[in-house]
């Protein structure tokens, strides 16, 4: 499934788009066909989460911004590319924050069990050596 969104901005077209590949997804954005940003993702619902917040982050950076018509194109796209990559990052750290709060958590649990199970699994092996 492909998604695309055209932005329109001093006369200027720039393309967001969500496309699968190999076995994940990139979200990305275009400018005069050269990519400003490229973000990967190996899950669909992430991927989707960030195309959502992404097409958030664009209009905003564009009102906010003013980009000359006759202005220093490199510099605006790079200008545009940092600032994305800001909002990109900071938008998986929330996500690796999540992930590590889950993990460590089931991690903690795990070494619980294994320090209540392990007296018990070592009679086992007695008894069966025996």
């Amino acid at each position: 499934m492909n998604k695309t969104k055209h932005y329109e901005y001093y006369g200027h077209e720039f393309k967001s788009y969500f496309k699968p590949v190999g076995h994940g997804y990139e979200v990305g954005f275009t400018f005069e066909g050269k990519p400003l940003f490229v973000g990967n993702f190996v899950h669909k619902k992430e991927a989707m989460e960030w195309w959502r917040s992404f097409n958030q982050e664009i209009p905003y950076f564009f009102s906010k911004y003013e980009f000359p018509v006759d202005g220093p194109h490199q510099w605006m796209t790079k200008f545009f590319t940092n600032y994305m990559y800001t909002c990109y990052y900071a938008w998986l750290d929330k996500k690796f924050n999540k992930y590590t709060k889950e993990y460590t958590k089931s991690f903690e649990s795990n070494v619980k069990f294994y320090k209540k199970m392990q007296p018990v699994w070592k009679k086992r092996a007695e008894k069966r050596a025996a």
